[in-house]
């Protein structure tokens, strides 16, 4: 009795089959005479029997050839009902006369949620539109179809829309068939024809389908390991049309991007080995293997060797531009491979580590000499384009010292250390020098900090700080050194680094920028440059303007609140600081110490980052990373909570998640006020999906409530679809019972190493023990490769409901044994 009064509740009470007959007969008589509001409100009275409604509709015969509304109202009803039973009649509206018929039917047979229904049948009758329909824009709705179906019939339809179809058809095909997760080989396959008798023909289809060739390729077993493979990548870069150039440099970044993901560093090693001497810039391949090496390899040896040959390959001595830079590169590669392999002494071995900084100094001798060369040559005086090569080689010279202080780290000394603190100095110096050569030589405002060191491509963070695999420099000694860093920076300059205290007792010229006559005159410079370059870019929008455009009147008030801003800061020393942006190193510092582990260290140097953020008068409104304060803040909010979450404090996680959610929201309202697009929107929307991720974790892991997390990710894959989220809504789906969308949404997704721990779950879930615990392995070995962050996944996995399913097996027990 309890069952069935639940289906009654849920159902509803059983309708005569006269009732639902009379239901849709007066439905389909006001959708033939109704307005289109009407027939709205009607349908969703409606209901459950749309797809009866419209198989009736579809049953009646051919619909009058005289009525066009009738005949477009009823296609309109076919589309909404979205049934597989109304594919056959949808088939026969493709003949109809009417492009908007045509066009509801179309609809229908591209709906994603059909999916194996009448493939085939579907995907070659929108082929067949797509070449031959006379209206372009059901052609294109035909092609963009075929990309939503996603099976193998639409893949192979589109495939053949490549080689018959006519542009811009052709093109669009090309995409749609590019953005397939199932058209991996297709696309490699037409990529490596259509080089493979010279330089193709650049047209759009070409254009779309390299454009996804080294995702592709990477994402096949073996993919890049044969001539073939590479001679698109050469080819490409050396063909007559810029386009194509500029996507095959942009195909190899992506091949060894995704590579990265895949986890799989010594294929995208061996590509960049083997393209050396096929005709590429060899310079640059050498420079990228050793960055490579160096963030994700296990062995710096390899980055310190090509380092050294990229170095002896471009001398000093040569008086040429791109030499002197690659020279410069090769010497702080050269140095960041030594302090990689805590060999600051720069001995082939361990045991020289004696002859402290000598080997690390040697090189940052060659890189600040070949700096020094380029500087004296006063690029910024020649040209736009140059301005911004000579402030390079400020930033650069700027990253030549920051390492000096690393060495001195690395080889024993304190922060405190005033060898140490004089290199810090001196790389903010040359800092605000940078700074201070692009405001003059692009003539418009630039904010700057510290994070251009920091984070910059050759900077410490990314070659020293973030690697797991590096065994040489283990993950606790790597985050000493960091830390020890970001306390001399933020001593030098401590309205710059938010969250690290500076050092006390330490000399008011190396403490204080305003008290440092060199920086004080530099920060002087800045401000004043950079009055006049707003200035500049305000009157030149004015002059843009018709005298009657009410912009005009804006602007011109921008004008004056400028002037009066210069006015009151001219007297106000603290003022010169406003132009440098505080940097993001405690963030990411906070985020290491999570990972290996120190929640609760990770916790009190994130408060701390918004502690300093709110006590310090930061105004400058754009950071150089692409962060207002608002985002900075949102991004602290939500390492705080996941630090709270791991905690085992889910209540104060979920109140400061919320809170960055909510000022995440705010400034997505603004930003969209201010007439930012859909693509400038990006960035808050993924931010805004990362804090509803960690909010449905914090719900199911922590505070058991399912429910709750179900509505936290349903909202977050709303703004983003990527490989994570679509493997965490397959692990959403095992557990709802759901298990054939959960496979289906795994064969359709790479196995990537950070979605190891998921699929783990969700196998878990779906009752396959095996495969779960092999994955679960595979994630301790392979991705908490240090001891910390291997101890902070075991007890995630002991306490995970989704696991729960694994409690007791040996197997289980023995991985997460503490």
């Amino acid at each position: 009795m309890i069952v069935a009064a639940l289906l009654v509740a849920l159902l509803g009470p059983a309708r005569a089959p006269q009732d639902d007959a009379s239901r849709i007969a007066s439905f389909l008589e006001r959708l033939d005479r109704g307005s289109p509001e009407e027939v709205a409100e009607a349908l969703t009275e409606l209901g459950d029997l749309a797809p009866e409604a419209a198989l009736r509709a579809l049953s009646e015969g051919d619909l009058p050839a005289d009525d066009l509304r009738l005949r477009r109202a009823r296609a309109w009803l076919v589309e909404q009902a979205g049934d597989e039973r109304c594919i056959p009649g949808a088939l026969r509206l493709l003949e109809d006369p009417d492009a908007e018929v045509r066009a509801h039917a179309a609809r229908l047979l591209a709906e994603p949620e059909l999916r194996d229904a009448s493939a085939d049948e579907r995907a070659r009758a929108l082929e067949r539109v797509a070449l031959d329909d006379s209206e372009a824009d059901l052609r294109r709705l035909a092609v963009t179809g075929l990309g939503r179906i996603g099976r193998p019939q639409a893949i192979a339809a589109l495939a053949r829309l490549v080689d018959r179809a006519t542009p811009p058809e052709r093109g669009l095909a090309a995409r749609a068939l590019s953005l397939q997760p199932g058209a991996r080989e297709v696309v490699v396959e037409r990529v490596r024809t259509a080089f493979s008798s010279g330089q193709p023909a650049a047209d759009d289809a070409l254009l779309q389908l390299l454009a996804a060739y080294g995702t592709a390729l990477a994402e096949l077993p073996g993919g890049g390991e044969s001539v073939a493979d590479r001679v698109p990548f050469v080819l490409g870069r050396r063909h007559p049309d810029p386009r194509l150039v500029l996507e095959a440099g942009r195909a190899l970044e992506r091949f060894v991007q995704r590579l990265r993901v895949l986890g799989d560093i010594d294929r995208a090693d061996r590509m960049y080995a083997r393209l050396v001497g096929e005709g590429l810039d060899d310079g640059e391949l050498r420079a990228q293997r050793a960055i490579l090496a160096l963030e994700e390899g296990v062995d710096p040896q390899v980055a310190l060797d090509v380092a050294r040959e990229l170095v002896a390959r471009s001398p000093a001595r040569i008086d040429d531009l791109e030499t002197r830079k690659r020279h410069a590169a090769g010497r702080l590669l050269e140095a960041a491979a030594l302090l990689a392999l805590d060999r600051p002494g720069g001995g082939g071995s361990p045991g020289n580590e004696g002859n402290a900084q000598q080997g690390a100094e040697q090189a940052l001798d060659g890189a600040e000499s070949a700096l020094l060369g380029l500087v004296q040559q006063r690029l910024d005086l020649r040209s736009k384009t140059l301005a911004v090569d000579h402030a390079g080689a400020l930033e650069s010279l700027a990253l030549v010292h920051l390492y000096r202080a690393l060495a001195l780290l690395a080889a024993g000394n304190g922060p405190d250390d005033p060898r140490v603190l004089e290199h810090a100095r001196t790389a903010h110096e040359r800092s605000l020098d940078a700074q201070l050569a692009l405001l003059r030589g692009l003539e418009s405002p630039q904010t700057a900090g510290l994070d251009n060191l920091l984070l910059h491509p050759l900077g410490p963070v990314a070659l020293l700080f973030q690697n797991p695999r590096n065994e040489h420099l283990p993950r606790a000694r790597a985050l000493v050194l960091e830390q020890a860093l970001c306390r001399a920076l933020a001593t030098v300059a401590p309205q710059e680094v938010p969250g690290f205290e500076p050092l006390a007792t330490v000399e008011p010229r190396l403490t204080t920028p305003l008290k440092d006559p060199q920086r004080k005159a530099l920060l002087q410079q800045i401000q004043t440059e950079s009055y006049v370059a707003q200035r500049k870019d305000i009157e030149r929008r004015i002059d843009r303007l018709e005298p009657d455009d009410p912009n005009r009147l804006a602007w011109q008030r921008a004008l004056r609140a400028l002037e009066q801003d210069r006015l009151r800061n001219a007297s106000d020393p603290q003022s010169l600081l406003r132009w440098r942006e505080p940097s993001s190193a405690g963030l990411v510092v906070s985020g290491h110490l999570r990972e290996e582990g120190e929640f609760q260290a990770s916790r009190l140097l994130a408060e701390r980052v918004k502690r300093h953020l709110d006590e310090r008068n930061y105004e400058t409104a754009v950071f150089q990373t692409g962060w207002t304060m608002e985002e900075f803040k949102a991004r602290t909010d939500l390492r705080i909570g996941n630090a709270w979450m791991d905690e085992e404090q889910p209540q104060r996680a979920e109140q400061v998640l919320q809170e960055g959610l909510d000022r995440l929201e705010v400034l997505e309202r603004d930003l969209e006020d201010n007439g930012v697009g859909p693509a400038g929107l990006q960035l808050v929307q993924r931010l805004q999906s990362d804090a509803l991720v960690s909010l449905a974790v914090n719900a199911n892991v922590k505070l058991r409530d399912p429910d709750r997390a179900v509505e936290y990710f349903e909202r977050a894959y709303a703004l983003r679809q990527d490989d994570f989220t679509r493997i965490l809504l397959a692990c959403y789906r095992a557990r709802v019972g759901r298990d054939d969308e959960a496979r289906e949404l795994m064969a359709q997704t790479p196995i990537l190493p950070g979605n190891y721990y998921n699929l783990a779950c969700t196998y878990a879930l779906m009752g396959e023990p095996d495969l779960a615990l092999d994955f679960l392995q595979r994630d301790f070995e392979e991705i908490r490769s240090s001891p910390g962050a291997l101890e902070r996944q075991q007890e995630w996995a002991r306490g995970d409901p989704d696991l729960a399913s694994l409690r007791g097996l040996p197997r289980f027990e023995a991985l997460t044994a503490p």
